[in-house]
């Protein structure tokens, strides 16, 4: 089995988890107001910068967190601890990021849809995918699927996905946001 199949079995549930607890439902139901959107976006804000914080201590890694810091109308910084292990950690992180970032789009067909949030200025990070944005997640995949990983390392990279998973739910669940 390959890599992308085992990551995406071994985090299903945690994957549910970050979805169910993140806030969007009220983007699919059209309810959300500006407040609770900035809310969402503030917690997305601290969950990426704190990821690619770690990751970037593995190899360098172009910035998602900006994107949200963009979108921001009062944006605070995020003080999260979160440690990654190895490389192969910072992998499982970058998966859940890249991942999360392919969903963003489809989040961003329902923003339209949310008569609270027409007065949005247009948004980078809920946003409609353009080609680049398609290309990191092609390029995330062909670079995982060209590797050769041992037993120890897929564990790794699998333990690194789940932690960042458990750093968005804190996040979510936490509320960390004023």
């Amino acid at each position: 089995m390959d890599i992308l199949t085992q990551l995406k079995e071994q985090t299903k549930q945690k994957h549910l988890e970050v979805e169910a607890n993140s806030g969007i439902s009220k983007i699919f139901d059209h309810s959300i107001t500006v407040k609770e959107y900035q809310d969402i976006l503030q917690n997305n804000y601290n969950a990426y910068y704190t990821t690619e914080s770690a990751i970037s201590s593995y190899f360098p890694i172009e910035s998602i967190a900006t994107w949200i810091f963009n979108d921001l109308e009062k944006p605070t910084s995020s003080n999260l601890e979160f440690r990654l292990d190895n490389n192969h950690q910072a992998l499982g992180a970058q998966y859940v990021i890249e991942g999360s970032l392919l969903g963003s789009a489809y989040i961003a067909k329902e923003i339209s849809n949310c008569h609270n949030l027409n007065s949005l200025k247009p948004q980078s990070f809920y946003t409609r995918p353009d080609k680049a944005r398609i290309n990191r997640w092609s390029t995330f995949k062909k670079q995982m699927q060209d590797q050769s990983f041992t037993k120890q390392q897929t564990e790794d990279i699998i333990a690194g996905a789940n932690k960042t998973f458990d750093l968005f739910n804190t996040v979510f669940t936490n509320k960390v946001v004023d």
